[in-house]
């Protein structure tokens, strides 16, 4: 179980501080990827959700196997989330492969701790 607690851990505080800046990010959004955010409510609302996955992925890492029933939903979490960014770059290629790596590797430590 050591490894599932880092996994979580790193998961957890990598999330937050990919998540935290965005809710001050609005307007440069808005500028550097047009069009501009035009329901900030949906926006923060979902910043708020994704911020509330870390904080579970921050409490599974204090103990995995006492919450054993949230592990599954958190891996669907990360990995359909990083997923989703690849299937849109190579479907479309509207976004850069730095962006989709970014998006990915958000998921990958899920998905190697599944292989274990």
């Amino acid at each position: 179980m050591k490894f599932a607690k880092r996994v979580f851990l790193v998961a957890g505080v990598y999330g937050v501080i990919v998540i935290v800046p965005m809710y001050f990010a609005e307007g440069r959004i808005g500028r550097d990827h047009p069009p501009a955010i035009t329901h900030p409510e949906f926006y923060y609302g979902f910043l708020g959700v994704a911020l509330a996955w870390q904080v579970v992925f921050l409490v599974l890492a204090q103990d995995p196997s006492r919450y054993r029933p949230m592990v599954i939903p958190s891996v669907l979490e990360k990995v359909s989330y990083g997923s989703l960014w690849l299937f849109c770059f190579w479907s479309t290629g509207f976004h850069s492969w730095c962006l989709a790596w970014t998006r990915w590797t958000g998921s990958l430590p899920f998905s190697l701790w599944r292989h274990t």
